[in-house]
């Protein structure tokens, strides 16, 4: 039973530059909206997980939520049958039956159903819960009563299966989200069992949060972003003055991440990233960035609910977003502690005008990490360079990464995890050290590079060795060990328009089954390099790394004074844990 709520709350007045962005983002949407399905339509694109459709489009759930929240935020009468028919149509899509295991979440698409994906995702109750609450929140009272009941029943759905599926506290962006959602349910349901696990889970996720110093989701543009817009959110909404202190906190500790990772000659926003979707900054963060620093861009093709957020950067960090800020009038360190519990992740992030070089001490390797990143360039033509390791062309999530650095110089090792994960960190976990593949290959991946502007020198592939002029950047790179099982690794370079690829491969060929058993396998993966990265060319001499080896399998590496510690025999994943300090 629906009870009545709290009056709406309107939205605040938006500026005419915020008008005129809403209008442009309806407009745009407005091409994709098919009104037989009463939904966006729009091309079909994938992570690599979740979903197993295998179409060219698809209607999108959490998006047509978005289209129409902005429908009734233009406040035009023609706008809100529309917005009315998108509700129902989405809200139907949920799974309402309270005994399911997928009970309170969508599906992503109209053209999927939760059963038919590989697996579920039960963030969908957080990302459209989000929605249906903007939605109550401020246009209660223009919506038909049967409409709005339909909305109070679909949000207590969703704040149901938040809460019952109670994510863990280093769960960033979804902890604050799913926060935001059961809280506003409880108000709009006046259900105090929802005030109070939301109020509590917003307490201790700040206290978690500042005793780390940092998001468990470390330096992730779009998580952190996604955090920065659920924190807007509960700013605006939350009456308790306790959390809105919390809440003001933690919006400010999110805008000092962004600010000390920030790179301004690149415009970028620096490694290591724990998760990212993008190796360059979307048109929507780089965004956000500006609007926040009172930098409007008529030109920006505006989201569909950017109106609505408002950011603003706190006056204290605005200096590290200018060119010739004092941050970067020399080369400075930034060494983060991104946890401190076992095992301790220690981000180094070295900074100078010409580029910047980042990399996190220890990380699997799944598709969105960027455990070495670097950039370079300006911000009309911004260069990058990634390490990958990838199983048939996808990031192959088993190999740990480990590393030191200092300045611009790398020490680096990775080994194989026999239960780590292949193409995600849970979803599809190995069995015993086992898999197929047709190709294995680590990456140096540079791109936006000029072609005619890169050179190799001193190549030696049978060593993998080498020093890369890559349109700006310097790259010196050495193997130091490169075994997969009794396959070595051999080095391979490939240029296209605007890529320069350094592959190290370990096989390529007919598909073979790989075994690599945690006990009794001596086969190592022992895989070891250092780089050096540099504005200008380096004419030392390269010097020689010293490998040392121990009984238990595992591979101690030192290098112009930098040292890492590698499982070199495949090992369970909690135990190549063990070395992190």
């Amino acid at each position: 039973m629906t009870v009545a709520s709290p009056k709406p709350k309107p939205l605040a007045s938006l500026t005419a530059f915020e008008q005129k962005q809403l209008h442009r983002a309806v407009a745009q949407a407005r091409k994709d909206y098919d009104r037989a399905n009463h939904m966006l339509r729009t091309p079909f694109a994938s992570p690599g997980y979740h979903t197993t459709y295998k179409g060219e489009t698809v209607h999108e759930t959490r998006q047509s939520l978005k289209f129409a929240v902005a429908l009734l935020d233009t406040g035009r009468p023609e706008d809100l049958s529309d917005a009315i028919d998108i509700l129902n149509q989405v809200i139907s899509l949920q799974d309402q039956d309270s005994n399911s295991e997928t009970y309170g979440i969508w599906p992503w698409f109209l053209e999927e159903s939760i059963q038919e994906m590989a697996p579920p995702d039960w963030n969908w109750a957080d990302f459209c819960g989000t929605q249906l609450v903007e939605a109550r929140l401020t246009h209660a009272d223009r919506l038909p009563t049967e409409v709005l009941a339909r909305i109070d029943e679909s949000i207590r759905h969703a704040a149901n299966s938040i809460q019952k599926r109670n994510v863990p506290i280093n769960y960033t962006n979804i902890v604050v989200m799913g926060s935001f959602v059961v809280l506003m349910a409880g108000e709009i349901l006046q259900d105090n069992k929802f005030t109070r696990y939301a109020t509590e889970r917003l307490k201790e996720f700040h206290s978690f949060t500042i005793k780390q110093g940092t998001f468990a989701e470390y330096n992730s543009p779009p998580y952190t972003n996604v955090t920065l817009n659920e924190l807007r959110r509960l700013q605006r909404y939350t009456q308790s003055p306790e959390l809105k202190e919390r809440i003001d906190t933690l919006y400010t500790l999110a805008w000092q991440e962004i600010a000390e990772f920030y790179h301004p000659q690149t415009g970028q926003w620096s490694g290591p990233h724990s998760r990212c979707y993008e190796t360059l900054l979307t048109p929507q963060i780089e965004g956000n960035i500006h609007r926040a620093l009172g930098m409007e861009n008529p030109d920006e093709v505006p989201s569909l609910e950017q109106h609505r957020l408002s950011h603003r950067c706190p006056d204290s960090l605005r200096h590290y977003f200018t060119q010739n800020s004092q941050s970067l009038q020399e080369p400075r360190t930034l060494t983060k502690i991104f946890s401190q519990d076992p095992p301790r992740i220690v981000g180094t992030t070295y900074l100078e005008p010409a580029f910047s070089l980042g990399s996190v001490n220890y990380s699997d390797l799944f598709n969105q990490r960027r455990s070495l990143l670097a950039y370079w360039g300006d911000t009309k033509q911004v260069r990058s360079l990634r390490m990958r390791f990838l199983h048939d062309d996808y990031d192959f999530t088993a190999m740990q990464f480990y590393s030191a650095q200092n300045l611009g110089n790398i020490l680096a090792g990775i080994g194989f995890a026999t239960d780590g994960g292949d193409r995600h960190p849970y979803f599809d976990r190995l069995t015993d050290g086992q898999f197929e593949a047709s190709d294995l290959r680590l990456r140096f991946e540079a791109e936006g590079v000029r072609i005619d502007h890169t050179k190799a020198s001193q190549v030696n592939c049978e060593e993998g060795y080498g020093i890369f002029e890559l349109d700006g950047l310097y790259l010196s790179l050495q193997m130091i060990e490169a075994y997969f099982g009794k396959h070595r690794g051999q080095m391979e370079i490939t240029q296209t328009s605007d890529r320069y690829i350094i592959d190290i491969v370990f096989y390529s060929g007919p598909r073979k089954t790989f075994s690599f058993p945690e006990h009794g396998h001596k086969q190592q993966v022992a895989i070891a390099f250092n780089a050096s990265l540099s504005s200008t060319p380096d004419t030392s001499a390269p010097t020689t790394a010293s490998v040392c080896y121990d009984s238990s399998g595992w591979t101690q590496y030192t290098w112009n004074a930098l040292e890492i510690e590698v499982k070199t025999t495949p090992a369970s994943l909690e135990y190549m844990k063990r070395s992190v300090e």
